[in-house]
């Protein structure tokens, strides 16, 4: 669907060594409008309110500032992952503050049908990160390895449905391991989740419908660090 006042931005296309297999979608985060296109395939991100690209952590990125209608919904998303072997989710971010001082900016995406006990918080107001991105139940990370979130760092998340193994990286270095479960799907949202919202930068968000192996996350992680397009 296409939005008034949006118009098709010229999307670069994703680089060759990028871990193509099962790439779902990849979003540059470049965009002026109310639609964040993928490199690959047509899935959409949509805005209610139009987004403005900021300085990202490669050219441009999205700029959250929490609250109001900056959220980027993902209509239907999850039923790509159905009958597939897994699920990563890959995203450069920074926030504003290193640990929120306000709750309402804890909220980093709405993934899955979780309750408002077992939210996605990207951390919350104690200094710990709580996910359930392709999970069943949402797992307490703790405080992660970063030393400054108000620093750009990459976050990825991994769902082996087979093996039954969710795995949490930051820049490529594996955090918290546990059990993904059985997982129900329903509207993706970034930087959003009831009325907890996201207060920060996003940059080169990504999709696979498979697990990505650690190899292939520190590869990602290392194109980031100095990639040009």
């Amino acid at each position: 669907m296409m939005f008034q006042n949006s118009y098709r931005f010229k999307v670069p296309p994703v680089q060759s060594n990028f871990p193509n297999n099962e790439l779902l979608a990849y979003f540059k985060m470049e965009e002026t409008g109310q639609i964040a296109y993928s490199s690959i395939g047509s899935i959409e991100g949509t805005f209610i309110d139009p987004i403005s690209p900021t300085i990202g952590k490669i050219n441009s990125g999205f700029y959250f500032a929490g609250g109001g209608n900056k959220r980027m919904s993902l209509t239907n998303l999850g039923s790509y992952f159905s009958g597939k072997t897994g699920a990563t989710f890959n995203t450069w971010i920074k926030l504003e503050n290193h640990i929120p001082t306000v709750e309402k900016y804890t909220g980093i995406a709405d993934f899955n049908t979780l309750t408002d006990s077992t939210l996605n918080l990207y951390p919350y107001t104690d200094g710990d990160i709580y996910l359930g991105f392709f999970a069943q139940t949402r797992k307490t990370i703790g405080q992660g390895i970063i030393s400054d979130r108000t620093q750009w760092h990459m976050i990825t998340i991994t769902s082996d449905f087979g093996s039954n193994v969710w795995k949490f990286y930051q820049n490529a270095q594996l955090v918290h391991t546990s059990t993904v479960g059985t997982i129900t799907y329903k509207n993706f949202i970034i930087a959003e989740q009831g009325v907890y919202t996201f207060n920060g930068s996003m940059d080169e968000m990504s999709f696979h419908t498979r697990a990505l192996t650690g190899t292939e996350i520190v590869a990602v992680y290392n194109m980031g660090e100095g990639m040009t397009y």
